[in-house]
């Protein structure tokens, strides 16, 4: 029986191109030099558009270290992660982006830390974040946001970069959910972490697709996802505009009996308005959550995967059923 690997790097793939053999050559150098190998890398290309399946296929198909899998069509960063979690084999797991920002050299010191602190998960703090102010401040608001709502607190200095046990990823894998929030997810496990300070490099090359319509998407499903106190949000907001509504009838009946002043048509409005704005604002938060819930009853697969290299096919298509599967040695 082959000896499984040491680490397992999974690495998901969006605009890549220009960056994953640098990636793939830094984190080879970074493992060598510590001896910990055997390790494979995990690149799960997200139906990028541009040509990172070619480099990543071609550069598995050079090193049996290397893994490929293309996923049918694009399903998300974090179905992405969650693929490469499901068929990772190492003793231990690390997650990174694919830009090069996560500097693979912290590698082995996570692992350290791991085994010397008898923890299961470390998280990798950015000091000092290379990116534009305005996406900076953008991370901050949409991650404040999600800890706000979401019952959980999130760290926008936290980003995909993490290394955690087996034990972790078994547990993972086992969450049946399919609307997928990786830091959610971790967050909910509760496994005893730490975390290491890290520098944050600049990108090697490109720029980020994460716009801002898909950092409202991704604070969409971290807060429907992990919480239903938005629900409970709306049963005070319509709790508050009832109470508005009722101080302000008794306001203008103590105007008209005390001053005789009419009532009036304006006065019935706002009223009127009021209340049925606080009735439709909490029906669309119970809408959203029903959303999702019928997102998880239609049971369809997680993600398809239309190629793979060095992956076993049978492997390859994930969470198709309630029954999830943690490959690899135990």
């Amino acid at each position: 029986m082959a000896t499984p690997p040491e680490i397992s790097i999974v690495i998901p793939l969006y605009m890549g191109a220009g960056t994953i053999e640098a990636l793939c050559q830094n984190i080879r150098k970074a493992l060598e030099k510590a001896s910990l190998d055997p390790y494979e890398i995990l690149l799960i290309d997200d139906r990028s558009p541009d040509a990172s399946w070619v480099i990543a296929s071609n550069l598995a198909k050079q090193d049996p270290s290397i893994k490929a899998l293309r996923f049918s069509r694009n399903f998300g960063q974090h179905t992405a992660l969650s693929a490469g979690i499901r068929l990772a084999q190492g003793k231990f797991i690390a997650l990174m982006d694919c830009d090069g920002q996560d500097d693979p050299s912290h590698l082995p010191e996570m692992h350290a830390a791991l085994v010397q602190k008898n923890v299961h998960l470390v998280y990798a703090i950015r000091k000092e974040r290379q990116d534009p102010p305005l996406k900076k401040l953008k991370s901050k608001l949409i991650y404040g946001l999600i800890s706000a709502l979401s019952g959980s607190r999130h760290d926008h200095r936290i980003g995909t970069y993490r290394m955690f046990s087996r034990l972790v990823g078994q547990a993972f894998v086992s969450l049946p959910e399919r609307r997928r929030f990786v830091g959610g997810m971790f967050h909910w496990m509760g496994f005893s972490a730490e975390t290491i300070e890290i520098e944050h490099k600049v990108r090697y090359a490109g720029k980020s697709s994460y716009s801002l319509k898909k950092q409202l998407k991704l604070a969409r499903l971290g807060i429907l996802g992990s919480s239903t106190r938005l629900l409970s949000l709306g049963t005070l907001l319509s709790l508050a505009a009832a109470f508005a509504s009722l101080i302000f009838g008794l306001v203008r009946v103590w105007m008209k009996w005390q001053y005789e002043i009419p009532l009036g048509y304006t006065s019935i409005i706002v009223t009127i308005l009021l209340a049925a704005s606080a009735i439709l604002f909490v029906l669309g938060i119970m809408g959203e959550y029903l959303r999702e819930v019928v997102e998880e009853v239609k049971q369809r697969p997680v993600y398809l995967v239309e190629d793979a290299v060095n992956i076993d096919p049978e492997q390859a298509n994930g969470f198709a059923n309630q029954e999830q599967k943690f490959h690899g040695a135990n």
